[in-house]
């Protein structure tokens, strides 16, 4: 993903879900069509089914983003739980087998916003990580999975039957890259809200199969904090990160620590300070800002003149929802 140049790499557009301004996200669709506007990465977020599969969904409740609710044969999986917190109500991933999230088909989950998205509801499956990676392997192009709730599924959750869940979304993900042929540095990176897998990842899973891949500490919105880090059992090489953002991002420390395992952070484009960028930069960490979305902006243009205005201050990658926007605003900076 670099230009060639001596000075500094070429900045990345990431397909934040797919193109998902234009298509259900997490569908193979939605990654197909960004793939055709020009994104360097696509990204897929990643739960697991009851048997053990990761597909791409944004969170394990699968309501949102499918038609789960409509159909009368699932109505008995209907539960209330807590994922990292926070009460939901719905259909949990982790009580589906594969073969049972096949019938489901994917849904755009903000209609009202994207209306030309939502006519395609009922079009796409649901697809896995595996489908995903082959996709991305025929075309080229580098792939950004991230795991979502992990501790969630490897130690807090439950089944319906209430029985722990107990999936390792890292190994899974890394077995997977593996088997697929597509474990690759220069077209793979790995990220996550939470501190403990990419730790693990790290130092345990990735050199247990002679692999390095480059991994992104991502940070959340206002006041948040990685989940698995609250329960203040923290590691002392750690403990700078327990801290919410954006005070997190404001400590030269936070750097220090994440370069430890990581070479990138993800930050929110409201965070994203000269100052952050620069304690970054000192720490050899690259910037990574999510997420840019033509209906946050005034106008798509708006939207490709703040991306191409964040590239030139050093971010080194942006997702983005429209992804032809950052590729223009990086042809742009030429």
């Amino acid at each position: 993903m670099n230009d060639g140049g001596h000075d500094a790499p070429r900045p990345i557009v990431i397909a934040h879900r797919g193109a998902s301004g234009y298509l259900p996200e997490h569908t193979l669709a939605a990654y197909a069509k960004a793939i055709e506007l020009g994104a360097d990465f696509i990204e897929p977020d990643l739960v697991a089914t009851a048997d053990g599969v990761l597909i791409a969904r944004h969170e394990n409740e699968l309501a949102a983003s499918t038609d789960v609710a409509q159909r009368s044969e699932f109505a008995s999986r209907r539960a209330v739980k807590h994922v990292n917190g926070v009460e939901r109500e719905g259909w949990f991933s982790e009580d589906f087998t594969l073969a049972e999230i096949r019938t489901l088909r994917a849904r755009e989950p903000r209609p009202a916003q994207r209306p030309d998205s939502a006519r395609h509801d009922g079009r796409y499956g649901v697809p896995t990580f595996a489908e995903v990676v082959a996709l991305a392997r025929e075309a080229g192009v580098g792939i950004y999975p991230e795991t979502k709730t992990p501790s969630y599924f490897l130690r807090d959750g439950r089944t319906l039957a209430g029985q722990p869940i107990g999936i390792s979304l890292g190994r899974v993900l890394v077995e997977t890259l593996v088997r697929e042929r597509y474990a690759r540095a220069d077209r793979v990176l790995l990220q996550s809200f939470e501190v403990g897998n990419l730790v693990e990842l790290a130092r345990v899973i990735l050199p247990a199969v002679g692999v390095a891949l480059p991994l992104v500490q991502l940070f959340g919105r206002a006041g948040a904090t990685p989940w698995d880090l609250r329960s203040g059992n923290v590691a002392p090489e750690l403990a700078a990160l327990a801290r919410p953002t954006p005070d997190v991002l404001e400590r030269r420390d936070t750097y220090a620590a994440v370069r430890a395992y990581a070479s990138a952070i993800g930050i929110p484009r409201a965070f994203a300070s000269d100052a952050a960028l620069a304690h970054a930069r000192a720490a050899g960490l690259a910037v990574h800002v999510y997420t840019y979305r033509s209906e946050d902006f005034a106008s798509a243009d708006a939207c490709a003149d703040a991306i191409r205005a964040d590239y030139a201050r050093g971010v080194a990658a942006v997702f983005a929802d429209q992804p032809e926007l950052a590729v223009c605003a990086r042809a742009a900076l030429a």
